[in-house]
């Protein structure tokens, strides 16, 4: 193996993001709607309003599925999400 290869593989698994794509957390996963309503304290109804408003992060689609992205969540939770961010997978 290349030390250049070695140095990628050491900042993958120190900084948990994957090569090439630094915005993206390497541990995203996806929530399901009942595990946003916990996070988040609000309502199946009040979730989806504010979708529609463009004030919270809309799901990725899987087939007639929808779910969130942690990272999404996560960042509106902390007041750091704007709207338009990229869902990424839809």
């Amino acid at each position: 193996m290349k030390m250049a290869d070695m140095d990628r593989l050491d900042n993958h698994e120190s900084t948990g993001v994957r090569q090439g794509a630094s915005h993206i957390p390497f541990d995203d996963r996806l929530l399901k709607l009942n595990e946003v309503m916990k996070r988040v304290s609000y309502s199946h109804d009040w979730i989806y309003r504010q979708i529609a408003l463009g004030r919270f992060p809309r799901p990725v689609k899987l087939g007639r599925s929808s779910r969130w992205r942690l990272s999404d969540v996560n960042a509106w939770v902390a007041g750091t999400w704007k709207a338009g961010t990229p869902v990424g997978l839809s």
